[in-house]
């Protein structure tokens, strides 16, 4: 039995779960991670909370040709969340209408934590926590994009300098935070403004050339 600690937790894999046949009990409320910790100890019971690999190892890698054929824009879109403390990959699953789904990495969010400790102390006990960090710990998220969403599938057809492509994979962040009942920091709602202004200037542009071509038919 599978199990999330935390709401949020939940809510981010719910759905791609429920869509995979994976069996997932949100242990976020009070006492249920208790209740669940004391059934792990029951003979025959076996029950461990959900990690991001749990999740990661449902999903359907892209095709090498696809990989290929995209390889450029998801470099671009890695660059974009790549100062979130975020990894973008692509992978196929279901449902088709989620379009990205935000991972949690547990290890990689107490990396970060310790981070910005060392960052702010460079003292003896930062050394002593800059050890305990690594030298290259994994980013605490991972934004997981569906290929076989139509939005991120048009998406990934941009040209990779277009800042339409960056604007979208903000929106797509931001979604995935929406969607797992997280509350919008000021940086996600900066994001989420910057993104909506290029988007519509792109659209608001497009429009523009559809009509003059229109008048000169």
């Amino acid at each position: 039995m599978l199990f999330t600690s935390r709401v949020e937790d939940f809510r981010r894999v719910a759905p791609v779960a429920r869509a995979h046949g994976m069996t997932v009990v949100n242990g976020g409320y009070v006492y249920d991670s208790e209740l669940l910790a004391r059934l792990a100890r029951r003979p025959g019971w076996r029950v461990r909370e959900l990690s991001a690999g749990d999740i990661a190892q449902v999903l359907t890698p892209l095709e090498p040709h696809r990989e290929l054929e995209v390889l450029d824009q998801l470099r671009a879109a890695q660059a974009v969340v790549q100062p979130l403390d975020c990894e973008l990959v692509a992978r196929s699953f279901e449902p088709q209408h989620v379009p990205a789904v935000l991972l949690q990495d547990r290890d990689g969010e107490y990396a970060r934590e310790v981070r910005q400790v060392v960052a702010a102390d460079d003292d003896l006990w930062g050394g002593v926590l800059s050890g305990l960090a690594g030298d290259a710990p994994a980013p605490a998220r991972r934004l997981v994009v569906n290929d076989a969403n139509p939005t991120v599938r048009r998406l990934l057809a941009a040209d990779p300098a277009d800042p339409v492509l960056a604007a979208g994979v903000r929106s797509l962040y931001v979604t995935a935070v929406l969607l797992a009942g997280e509350p919008l920091r000021a940086r996600e709602a900066a994001l989420m403004n910057d993104a909506m202004s290029v988007l519509l200037e792109a659209g608001l542009a497009g429009e523009q050339v559809r009509d003059e071509t229109q008048e000169d038919v």
